[in-house]
């Protein structure tokens, strides 16, 4: 029996060596790091992080396909011929997830509002979505968003090739969602047939700066069960001094019946 045991504890101390070797010889060390969860529709949604050698690589959330299958036709908020009755009549989010500490240290995220819009909204989206807004801003603050403020960003704020919210000469407070703010939009959307919406990269502002990064993606893109990317949009400033996504994807995992929203690629911006 001894002879085992010192047999034993030679090969974990061999095992040990050699991850302590790995390590050193620069081998990364990655991990997930969980933030909040929360069931909708029958599923359970959960932010979460990868963290690759103590800096974070991904940040995402995961939508089981439970929660696509069972959102509903028509929301709370509709009126009785299905119509979209607006912000006005108390609309919120079905869920509001914090992302890991880590990833508001490191990164541009604070956390994630999950949206489902059974009936679409203007322009061109008016099919059934899910408006995905993973914030920079602290979730106290967003819910301060009340469209008092007219304050628009400059110009060379917005990402490259992506419209202003407002129009010249129009009045910003027909442009801003409380909540959300002001929707700078790829102008390829404007120009989508009705009912051909499937999936774009949003961006919100409010108080003059970028406050989040919004994929819009319908329920019969999910439904489809594969994956697919969109591009982020290219900033040349983002308000502040942090690490910022260039890479989007969806991820799904037919095992598990889930979506994974994965934003990676970070680089500093300021």
């Amino acid at each position: 029996m001894k002879t085992r045991l010192i047999f034993g504890l030679g090969i974990l101390a061999s095992f040990g060596t050699a991850a302590y070797l790995g390590l050193a010889q620069g081998q990364s060390s990655s991990r997930m790091v969980l933030g909040q969860g929360q069931v909708v529709y029958g599923g359970y949604l959960r932010a979460w992080a990868t963290v690759e050698n103590n800096k974070v690589s991904k940040v995402g959330l995961t939508i089981p396909m439970a929660t696509i299958r069972n959102s509903p036709d028509t929301v709370p908020n509709m009126g009785a011929a299905g119509q979209d009755m607006g912000p006005a009549t108390a609309m919120k989010p079905k869920a509001v997830l914090e992302f890991p500490q880590i990833v508001k240290d490191q990164t541009f995220f604070n956390h994630v509002d999950f949206w489902w819009e059974a009936m679409g909204h203007p322009p061109t989206y008016l099919v059934g979505h899910y408006d995905l807004h993973f914030f920079g801003l602290d979730s106290k603050t967003a819910e301060g968003i009340d469209c008092k403020n007219p304050k628009q960003a400059e110009f060379g704020q917005y990402a490259k090739g992506y419209i202003p919210p407002v129009p010249p000469n129009e009045d910003p407070k027909n442009f801003c969602v409380p909540l959300m703010g002001y929707h700078s939009i790829d102008p390829a959307d404007l120009q989508l047939a009705q009912g051909m919406f499937e999936k774009t990269m949003v961006h919100s502002f409010y108080n003059g700066q970028l406050n989040a990064i919004e994929p819009m993606i319908t329920k019969k893109t999910f439904m489809k069960q594969a994956p697919f990317a969109l591009p982020v949009g290219q900033f040349n400033s983002v308000g502040r001094k942090t690490m910022f996504p260039t890479k989007f994807m969806a991820v799904y995992d037919g095992a598990k019946q889930e979506y994974r929203l994965e934003f990676s690629g970070f680089e500093m911006r300021e």
